[in-house]
């Protein structure tokens, strides 16, 4: 699995990268946080919702894992790449 997480993870960061998104690259766990502070209004809780009826995509507000995480969401690429990529993708996407 560390080799499926990798290649997921190298996967994520590329089309994150391409499309100008910030993010932290994860080292050591499946998990991955993009920076969101120019959608999210200082409201990631509301953001995540809003994304989640919109787009379909659940993520998790930083908020949720202490004050520090506002402006972020973080990701699991413990799903399908294919899957991943997608919701990336419509989180990237105006």
């Amino acid at each position: 699995m560390r080799a499926t997480y990798r290649e997921r993870r190298d996967r994520a960061v590329e089309l994150l990268a391409g499309e100008g998104t910030r993010y932290l690259r994860p080292r050591g766990s499946f998990y991955l946080w993009l920076d969101v502070h120019d959608h999210a209004n200082g409201d990631v809780a509301s953001w995540a919702l809003d994304l989640l009826r919109r787009r379909h995509v659940a993520v998790a507000p930083g908020t949720a894992f202490g004050p520090a995480g506002e402006g972020w969401i973080r990701t699991s690429l413990a799903t399908d790449t294919d899957q991943l990529l997608e919701g990336l993708a419509r989180i990237t996407k105006p």
